[in-house]
Parts: C-alpha cells; structure tokens; sequence
C-alpha cells in the first residue's frame, strides 16, 4: 500500500527497500524472515511498476479520476500524450488489539473524465505479469470513460489510454 501511495502521488522511482533480516526475531526489528508475505507483495508490486517505468518517469499526480466508494484513495498519474496511471488504495480497513482487517471495496465504479489532449478509450489493470483489459464504456455525456471493478482488495493499477 505504501509504494502505491508513494507513486500515486508522484514518486517516480523507490530506491530500496529496508529488509533487517539480520536482526530480526527481537522485539523492535522484524525482517522478511518473520513476515515472508510481505516480501512477496513487496516483489509483486516491484514487477509491476517495473512494467510501466517509462511512463511513471514522465508522470506528474493531479487529482482526476474519481471512484464512487469513499475510502478509496485515488490519484492519476498524467503520463504524457498518450497515457494516464490510475493508482487506487483501499483504505476500509482497521488495525486494533485483533490484528488488521481489510474490507474489499466490491462493485466500485471509477470514472476518468477526459483531459484536453487524452480522450480514454481503453483500460486495463495492471499486473505482475502482465495486465488484463478491463471493460469500459463512456458515460451518457461522452466526455469520461467508466468502469467498474468487481472488488478492489488492497491496491489496484490501471492504465488509462486513447487506444
């Protein structure tokens, strides 16, 4: 979730990440040894930002696209000419005494209104190994592009293009 917030909201690269495996199993350090979930999810949001670098470095963050469920947090991602990046977190959670509980966001509608040079035509999430198209339509104006996920668990992706 935190590298999502991170390049949502402008990051254009993550330099490392911070795994004390060599002092972990105490009680202030927890390394990847004691969690070994998290390193995985760490590896699979890496693969697929790696998949769009080149348009994250050309990126500037507004405030764009809109989702109708309010504990989404959503940013867009303007990708030069041809592209946005849709970056989603599902924020419906809480972290108390029974552990961390994170509520899927079902039936979210999203809704990327057109920009003066980029008309969205086209979406597809992306994924570790690759992306999977997303079905979408314009809305009843023609002047956004909608489409509606069936659940957003904890982060989401998409990409936003003209064909």
């Amino acid at each position: 979730m935190q590298m999502v917030y991170a390049v949502g909201a402008g990051a254009r690269s993550l330099w490392s990440f911070i795994d004390a495996t060599e002092g972990a199993g105490g009680l202030i350090i927890i390394g990847s040894c004691d969690l070994p979930g998290i390193w995985s999810a760490i590896g699979l949001l890496s693969r697929t930002f790696r998949r769009v670098a080149a348009d994250i470095n050309l990126s500037h963050p507004i405030k764009w696209a809109t989702a109708d469920k309010p504990r989404l947090w959503i940013n867009t991602l303007v990708c030069g000419e041809r592209a946005a990046i849709v970056a989603v977190v599902n924020e419906d959670n809480t972290c108390d005494t029974n552990g961390f509980i994170l509520r899927a966001a079902c039936d979210a509608v999203f809704t990327f209104p057109d920009l003066p040079w980029l008309k969205g035509a086209r979406v597809e999430r992306l994924l570790p190994d690759g992306s999977s198209p997303v079905v979408c339509q314009r809305n009843e104006k023609n002047d956004a592009l909608q489409w509606r996920a069936m659940a957003v668990q904890d982060v989401a992706l998409y990409r936003v293009t003209a064909q």
